[in-house]
């Protein structure tokens, strides 16, 4: 490895208490040596959708802000009345399966995981047809500005990163209180609950192995990750930029410091407690490059949504099997030969 693992660090564990748990997610890996998951990255940034919506329109047409994928459904009809859209994202397959509490990879064990795709999966396949019956069957835009189409009120409700919030901010003054970003839309669970997990995205810092001194090299990557820093940093950067220019800190504690109205704080408060991270997996890439060639599939050619990523799914695995490979870590057709052989020998 070229980086340094962080777990036996002083004050490692302090540390990852500033944190949402899932921010961890992606930034450990197996340590066979030592049987377990490792860390080598502290979280320093970190990004996640949100609900966008524009209050006087839904005022004026009488919507209410949707709680799970069915009522958007009715708030789709209504806004196809109204030569209104909403903005989605492909990332909706992942959406939808983290709320069906449908895991991204296969896996079990934390030297397995992402050793297969699970896309597909039948909870996998249904999530993906979801995703792309909103643009063809509901002819929802593949394509569009959201921030003008928001402004605008063509697109008076939308999926997007919530630090879209910045933009619109700076962007959009002239419809300042008139919009609204809140938690996801879920999945009714079988005990009547709704799950409004979103997917997150880490910024890291780690530690390289030629660094001068670990022990300085630990107590800056302490410093900066910290609240004190990361809500001096953010703050100082909305006094000399303005709102545009808030910062996504990762740091729990430095995200509510920055000034949020008292809405706004208990919306994010509300998606932060429902997040979940992806495991980081050799050739990950190759699934956002395929899932994309079965979306265009389904979208420009008809082609059955669950045709049209089971076409793809030997060569996702064969490239996550080729770079897991590559680095070291087992690979499908290594554990079904320890699998046999643990048979063979019972």
């Amino acid at each position: 490895m070229r980086f340094f693992l962080l777990d036996d660090f002083e004050g490692f564990k302090e540390v990852k208490s500033w944190f949402n748990n899932e921010a961890f997610v992606s930034l450990q890996i197996n340590d066979p040596d030592k049987g377990k998951e490792v860390t080598y990255g502290l979280p320093s940034q970190m990004s996640f959708p949100m609900l966008f919506y524009r209050k006087d329109i839904f005022v004026d047409l009488g919507l209410k802000v949707p709680e799970t994928w069915d009522d958007v459904k009715d708030i789709i009809r209504a806004l196809s009345e109204n030569n209104m859209q909403m903005g989605f994202s492909q990332a909706m397959t992942q959406i939808l399966m983290y709320q069906e509490k449908e895991p991204w990879y296969n896996g079990k064990t934390s030297d397995t995981v992402g050793i297969s795709s699970n896309l597909d999966s039948n909870v996998s396949l249904d999530a993906f047809q979801t995703m792309c019956e909103y643009f063809t069957m509901y002819r929802q835009p593949v394509a569009y500005d959201f921030a003008n189409r928001f402004r605008t009120g063509e697109m008076p409700i939308g999926v997007a990163d919530y630090t879209l919030y910045n933009q619109l901010k700076v962007f959009a003054p002239e419809i300042s209180g008139l919009w609204e970003f809140v938690q996801l839309p879920g999945v009714k669970q079988k005990d009547g609950t709704i799950n409004h997990t979103a997917p997150i995205g880490v910024h890291a810092l780690m530690m390289m192995k030629d660094v001068k001194s670990r022990d300085k090299a630990w107590q800056f990557m302490k410093w900066w990750v910290g609240s004190d820093a990361q809500s001096r940093f953010g703050n100082e950067q909305v006094a000399i930029m303005g709102t545009a220019a808030k910062y996504n800190t990762a740091n729990v504690e430095a995200l509510q410091a920055q000034p949020w109205s008292a809405q706004e704080l208990r919306n994010l408060r509300q998606q932060f407690a429902s997040l979940q991270g992806t495991p980081m997996a050799p050739g990950n890439y190759i699934i956002a490059r395929y899932t994309n060639f079965a979306f265009y599939s389904v979208f420009d050619k008809g082609t059955t949504p669950s045709d049209a990523m089971l076409s793809y799914m030997d060569d996702i695995n064969k490239e996550l099997t080729r770079k897991r490979s590559e680095f070291g870590f087992i690979t499908q057709d290594q554990l079904d030969a320890k699998q046999k052989k643990g048979e063979s020998k019972k």
